[in-house]
């Protein structure tokens, strides 16, 4: 899963590059481990589907 989302990342950096941010990639990151945290605070939640 995490071979997918570093793909979809470089893909974004390479269509998608910001001039005003010196490393989108960073930016892309980021927010993946931003929600794979959400991810898995969700899915570990009492009463969760499993």
């Amino acid at each position: 899963m995490l071979g997918i989302a570093h793909s979809i990342i470089r893909f974004a950096v390479n269509v998608i590059p910001d001039p005003d941010h010196a490393d989108t990639a960073d930016t892309l990151q980021a927010m993946r481990d931003e929600r794979l945290v959400l991810a898995h605070a969700v899915h570990s939640a009492p009463g969760a589907h499993r």
